[in-house]
C-alpha cells in the first residue's frame, strides 16, 4: 500500500505600501480563486529562493527582504488533496505585476489588507484567520 504524504509549497505575501499582491486563477485548479504568487518546494531549494522563484515566474516581480511568515496545514476533503504551505513576506523590489503564466493566471491586482477578494484560496483563508504555526494575526496593526 502506497502512503500518501502531503505536498509542501511556499506562498508569498508580496507587499507595497502596505498592499499586497494577489492574482486570480485560471485553468482546471482553482479557476477564478485570488491566491498569492505559491509553488511546490523543489528538490533541494530554500523557502525563501521558491518564494523568490513564485513571484517571478508568475507576476514577473522582484523581491527583497524574504522572510518567513508563518505554517499553514491545508487539507481539501472533497478533492483528498492535502498540502502543507510555508508563508513567507516580502517586499516588493522591481517589476510590474503581471500575468507571466497566461495559462494559470488570470489577472494580477494590489489590494489593501481591508479590501481583499473573494474568493481567496484556503491556504490564505487559513493563514488570515490565524490557523496557522504559530498562531498570529496577519493583518497589519490597525487593518483588521
Amino acid at each position: 500500500m502506497v502512503k500518501k504524504r502531503p505536498t509542501i509549497t511556499v506562498g508569498v505575501l508580496v507587499m507595497k505600501e502596505n498592499r499586497v499582491l494577489l492574482m486570480r486563477r485560471r485553468g482546471p485548479h482553482g479557476s477564478g480563486i485570488w491566491t498569492t504568487p505559491v509553488s511546490p518546494l523543489e528538490f533541494w531549494e530554500q523557502p525563501e529562493e521558491a518564494a523568490i522563484r513564485a513571484a517571478f515566474e508568475e507576476v514577473g516581480v522582484r523581491l527583497t527582504d524574504v522572510h518567513f511568515r508563518g505554517l499553514t496545514n491545508d487539507i481539501y476533503e472533497t478533492s483528498g488533496r492535502h498540502a502543507v504551505t510555508i508563508w513567507m513576506e516580502a517586499q516588493h523590489a522591481a517589476g510590474e505585476a503581471i500575468a507571466n503564466d497566461e495559462e494559470r493566471v488570470e489577472r494580477v491586482e494590489w489590494f489593501e489588507w481591508t479590501s481583499l477578494p473573494k474568493p481567496i484560496t484556503a491556504p490564505l483563508v487559513n493563514l488570515l484567520a490565524g490557523r496557522c504555526y504559530p498562531q498570529q494575526e496577519i493583518f497589519p496593526e490597525g487593518q483588521d
